[in-house]
């Protein structure tokens, strides 16, 4: 197992990844005017600390066609510090106090016309997010509500340092996690989320996985047991040290990522929380 570490001073992707939409800045008060043409499905970065992006923007939270004013800051010092988000000037959503901000993101996320979220992440040390949050703003309490919690934050076991970037895609949520599953290192995979009482939730705990920094063939160091479905105790088939398998898909299954390897024609299920099973798998401190 080849441990790797990531390089300091660059900037990681915190969870929101914008697609392209109409954005205008006003040039007044330091404040920027998010406008989409069209009623269509599209994420925009209204909030970059770490590029210098405005703090303030006028986008409408509530669907009324009215914009309100959100104002994003951190406050306290690196190693104590909060994330406050006001709204019209009130304050909708502060954070705990959080172990150093070393950045912050915020996005402006609209999936239909009455379907519009805040998506806000904030990182700290080793660039990990302690926030990576979706909220809908409720107008009754003028308050920011979590609607989904990423996992970038909500790690699910096997995995390590997990960075998620958000998308649209026919009316749902798209989040392309790139990050480390033990068993196979450096990995990306992507999960949909439709949203659905007030909450998203996740079209499919399925989904396809893709192998960085090292092929999709892996070598087992020693002998491997596969099995028919993630938790399982029925063998789908075993191999010995030196056979390769293919990796194919990640599942969610009781709060834990699983990976489906191919063999020949056969397919099997191992829990990816498994350190130092195959050859030249390289991993992050």
């Amino acid at each position: 197992m080849k441990k790797i570490w990531k390089q300091s001073g660059k900037k990681l992707v915190c969870g929101i990844l914008a697609a392209a939409v109409a954005f205008t800045a006003s040039g007044a008060d330091g404040i920027g005017s998010f406008t989409p043409k069209k009623a269509e499905a599209s994420v925009k970065i209204i909030y970059d600390k770490f590029a210098g992006k405005e703090s303030t923007a006028e986008v409408d939270l509530d669907g009324d066609g009215k914009n309100e004013t959100v104002e994003i800051s951190l406050s306290g010092t690196e190693e104590s510090c909060k994330a406050v988000v006001k709204v019209n000037d009130e304050i909708a959503l502060e954070s705990e106090e959080l172990f150093d901000c070393y950045d912050a993101t915020a996005s402006y996320i609209k999936l239909s016309s009455k379907k519009i979220f805040l998506g806000l992440c904030v990182t700290g040390p080793n660039d990990d997010p302690q926030i990576d949050n979706i909220y809908r703003y409720d107008t009754k309490t003028g308050k920011l509500v979590s609607v989904l919690t990423l996992d970038s934050v909500a790690w699910k076991k096997g995995a390590n340092h997990i960075y998620a970037s958000v998308g649209t895609k026919d009316g749902k949520l798209k989040v392309k996690y790139s990050g480390q599953i033990v068993a196979a290192g450096f990995v990306t995979f992507t999960y949909q989320y439709q949203y659905k009482n007030g909450k998203f939730v996740r079209t499919s705990d399925t989904a396809t996985v893709t192998p960085k920094l090292h092929k999709a063939t892996f070598k087992a160091k020693k002998k491997l047991t596969f099995y028919k479905k993630p938790g399982s105790k029925v063998k789908a088939f075993t191999i010995k040290s030196g056979k390769s398998v293919t990796i194919k898909k990640v599942k969610i299954y009781k709060n834990a990522y699983y990976l489906q390897f191919k063999y020949g024609k056969k397919t099997g299920w191992i829990y990816g929380d498994k350190y130092d099973i195959f050859e030249d798998v390289q991993l992050a401190g």
